[in-house]
């Protein structure tokens, strides 16, 4: 909940927060809050938003797909300028209410109640569809690592020596040279950024909750 009249402790561009939580919210701490209100206080709700920046469209894609999979269906795909490729995973199940004008409160203590079991319930929404985020995500980065996997592996064969005889029938070992000297490299490059997407994902998930 945050307030619009302005003061020194600001924490958002406008206005002054009179009661944050990542938890449940409570009716009592919010309309204790309110008294310190001398603005437009409005009650809000926002759920998950994060960025993610990846190498290729074909990643976004990917990505954006599993978002949209997880309920996050207002996310969405950005390319700037340089190329720069970003991934919005955001969700639509929003609240925002006014409460007071002026430092006068405009609304029932019951009003402010069922905003709060509506917020409360869309907090439970929200990290539902964290935890499906995080398991859509998972299972995407242990099917690219799968494709990957195989992918080396026929780089490898392509890369083994093959044996044939000389004119005096004893065997030689030829190298053949792949197509792209760097592939396995940007394969193996690929498979590390998934699996730190994963695990920065993780730490931010279990730190949050």
């Amino acid at each position: 909940m945050f307030d619009n009249a302005g003061a020194d402790n600001i924490k958002k561009k406008g206005c002054h927060w009179l009661y944050v939580t990542h938890d449940q919210a409570c009716f009592e701490e919010i309309k204790r809050s309110l008294l310190s209100s001398q603005g437009a206080a409005v009650f809000k709700f926002e759920p998950m938003i994060m960025h993610i920046q990846v190498h290729t469209l074909s990643d976004a894609q990917k990505l954006h797909t599993t978002a949209v999979a997880s309920g996050f269906r207002n996310s969405g795909i950005s390319i700037g300028g340089k190329g720069k490729i970003i991934v919005a995973v955001r969700s639509t199940h929003s609240l925002e209410v006014p409460l007071s004008f002026g430092g006068q409160v405009l609304v029932s203590d019951d009003y402010i109640k069922h905003l709060v079991e509506c917020g409360n319930k869309k907090m439970q929404e929200n990290m539902s569809r964290i935890q499906k985020f995080f398991e859509h995500l998972q299972a995407m980065v242990e099917k690219i690592k799968s494709e990957l996997c195989d992918e080396q592996k026929k780089t490898r064969i392509k890369q083994e020596p093959l044996s044939r005889r000389n004119g005096a029938g004893n065997l030689q070992q030829t190298s053949v040279v792949p197509s792209r000297s760097s592939e396995s490299e940007l394969l193996a490059m690929k498979s590390n950024d998934l699996a730190s997407l994963e695990d920065d994902f993780s730490e931010w998930l279990f730190t949050e909750t």
